[in-house]
């Protein structure tokens, strides 16, 4: 049996966890990440289908720590987005919203960057830091000395001053603390998969709203873009199961030929959405981030921006710590930390589940005042800024990093 000590143990090696490896690792800080999968595993193009829209904020926060020069050649840019409520086929609709990037600057108002893609940036950055990868599992944990205690599954014994939960929604260090999740379960899941269009996409981002759910075209390079499909349970199974000539099929009646032909490049991925907030963002020597404190419906895209939001955060306060001389844990932290990301979170979870539910009722009363807010806002252009603002990720009480803003270690004690 083997002992460890680090000031920083993160469990969970996601895109979440390799970021706050990343920010942790720059700060000084004696930092590992366990994490059960080798990177051929999770680097793999079957590992995950799905890619992220990185918020204005976030690609700034990623390139102060070095990351987003790894992935920026297979960033593509979203110039505009397009969000249209059709509840007949295609995409012609009178009914809609244009966010165009122009009217708020020169940059784009976010990228899309496939998972696995983002995944290589951040190895490599971690790389190049020198960061520690245990590739194993955690099987105990313990709270109740001054320092956390990790067994895991081979036995190995990991102390730590704070362990960081990243471990996905269903967290086992989350369950071992304690820690009770309140939310629901939506009668819906995401289908989600690479295709390429004929005609192209223009760097359009589309939102299409069908009556079970928002249909998401996400530009993506090469002419390619990737699908999120909102479905009612049952039809997501079904449609899993026919395989991707029926998918492919009802994608085009969907659609109809506003990109041409589209033909699906990869295999086709089944998440269930839901909607999920902890009662408490830490316990001890623990705290959590990314989907182990939080999951949201994916409508606007914001799941993995909210979860660097968390890591830019903890990063602050872990530098407010080292900078006063203290403890990287403690009840204060955990408090800041909760006080900081609670409402954020909050906020976000309970708009995604109103939208949700809104475009997703079509009875005549709801559709009318949905179409009239929709006219409303493309009409206005300030309402139509402060929302791509908002969805830049550029407004509130951002932590530094979030603003391209940050510290090496050397800095710290001048």
């Amino acid at each position: 049996m083997a002992k460890h000590h680090h000031q920083i143990l993160i469990i969970g090696g996601g895109m979440v966890g390799m970021t706050m490896a990343k920010a942790a690792t720059d700060l000084g800080l004696t930092t590992a990440m366990l994490e059960p999968s080798p990177a051929s595993i999770t680097l793999a193009p079957e590992h995950d289908g799905r890619a992220s829209a990185i918020a204005f904020a976030t690609s700034r926060m990623l390139d102060a720590l070095g990351v987003w020069k790894h992935v920026a050649h297979e960033a593509s840019p979203i110039e505009d987005i397009m969000i249209t409520d059709g509840k007949r086929r295609g995409m012609t609709s009178s009914m809609h919203i244009h966010f165009d990037h122009r009217d708020i600057g020169d940059t784009p108002l976010g990228h899309i960057v496939e998972n696995r893609h983002m995944r290589m940036a951040l190895q490599k950055a971690l790389e190049d830091a020198g960061h520690l990868h245990v590739q194993d599992q955690l099987a105990d944990l313990d709270l109740s000395g001054p320092e956390a205690k990790v067994t895991t599954k081979n036995g190995d014994l990991h102390f730590a001053d704070l362990v960081i939960a990243a471990d996905g929604h269903a967290s086992p260090s989350r369950g071992q603390a304690g820690i009770v999740m309140d939310g629901h379960d939506y009668d819906q899941h995401a289908l989600v998969f690479t295709v390429h269009l004929e005609h192209g996409h223009d760097q359009v981002a589309h939102e299409h709203f069908l009556e079970q759910g928002p249909l998401a075209v996400l530009p993506m390079t090469n002419s390619r873009a990737n699908i999120v499909w909102t479905l009612n349970e049952q039809h997501a199974r079904d449609l899993e199961e026919l395989g991707h000539d029926f998918v492919s099929q009802e994608l085009q009646e969907a659609l109809g030929q506003t990109f041409g032909n589209i033909t699906i490049e990869t295999k086709i991925w089944r998440y269930p959405l839901r909607l999920r907030m902890a009662r408490q963002y830490g316990k001890g020597n623990l705290l959590m981030i990314g989907d182990a404190a939080h999951a949201i419906h994916p409508i606007a895209g914001q799941g993995f921006n909210l979860g660097l939001r968390d890591v830019a955060t903890l990063a602050e306060l872990l530098q407010r710590q080292i900078k006063a001389g203290q403890q990287v844990a403690g009840r204060a932290l955990l408090d800041d930390y909760d006080r900081w990301r609670r409402q954020d979170c909050m906020v976000l979870g309970a708009v995604t589940h109103g939208v949700n539910g809104l475009f997703s009722n079509d009875v005549a009363p709801v559709r009318m005042a949905r179409d009239l807010g929709l006219g409303l806002v493309n009409r206005v252009k300030p309402l139509k800024q402060l929302f791509m603002r908002h969805a830049g990720g550029d407004m509130g009480d951002l932590p530094p990093l979030m603003r391209g803003q940050w510290i090496m270690p050397t800095q710290l004690t001048d």
